[in-house]
């Protein structure tokens, strides 16, 4: 796991859901520190200050370290670039509902070339047409609870758009390990650390 400094520039949006309007909810933090997995390609940002929760901006539960993936389950992607293939991000922020595929499946549309740590969905219904979504784009799924699960992250897989394959996501459960090693970086002064990443989470 590689850490840095350098992040003078870096800023989180949270609650914005129309980049057009001030609807009362977004709140813009800066970045601390950043923490980066080169196995995983993924980076996770440690802000300045706590967020401000409410009904706009609510902690995503983690997947348990026994969770399985249930091929067909429905589950949520939003993303701002849904209808924008040239890139160009969407104004507002949009979801779209999508089915679990079979791994194997999935796999043999890309010739073999993806691995365990990565899960497939089928686009059924929102404004999505294929794999255009953004590179980090959230995977959210219910768990057996009742609460929403970050189960995957978008990939970027080559030729995702192309007919016959499917939407490629970074498996969450397969990242505990890193993501776990980051909180432990991470001092709470005020708050638990189970508290911050596991009692709050909806």
């Amino acid at each position: 796991m590689n850490t840095s400094h350098s992040t003078d520039n870096w800023m989180v949006r949270l609650g914005e859901h129309d980049r057009t309007v001030i609807e009362g909810y977004e709140e813009s933090i800066k970045v601390k520190e950043i923490y980066t997995s080169a196995k995983h390609h993924v980076t996770l940002l440690k802000l300045k200050r706590e967020a401000v929760l409410h009904k706009r901006v609510l902690p995503i539960c983690l997947p348990e370290d026994d969770a399985n993936v249930i091929v067909n389950s429905s589950c949520y992607v939003t993303s701002w670039q849904f209808a924008n293939k040239d890139g160009n991000f969407t104004d507002v922020l949009n979801k779209a509902q999508v089915e679990i595929a079979p791994f194997q499946d999935c796999n043999a549309s890309y010739s073999g070339k993806l691995s365990e740590y990565e899960v497939c969905a089928n686009f059924t219904r929102g404004k999505a047409q294929g794999c255009n979504v953004e590179r980090g784009a959230p995977l959210v799924c219910p768990g057996i609870d009742g609460r929403f699960v970050l189960t995957g992250v978008a990939s970027a897989e080559e030729g995702c758009s192309n007919a016959g394959q499917y939407d490629v996501f970074i498996d969450v459960k397969m990242m505990l390990p890193f993501i776990n090693d980051a909180i432990s970086m991470i001092q709470y002064p005020d708050r638990s650390e189970e508290r911050r990443v596991g009692k709050e989470c909806r």
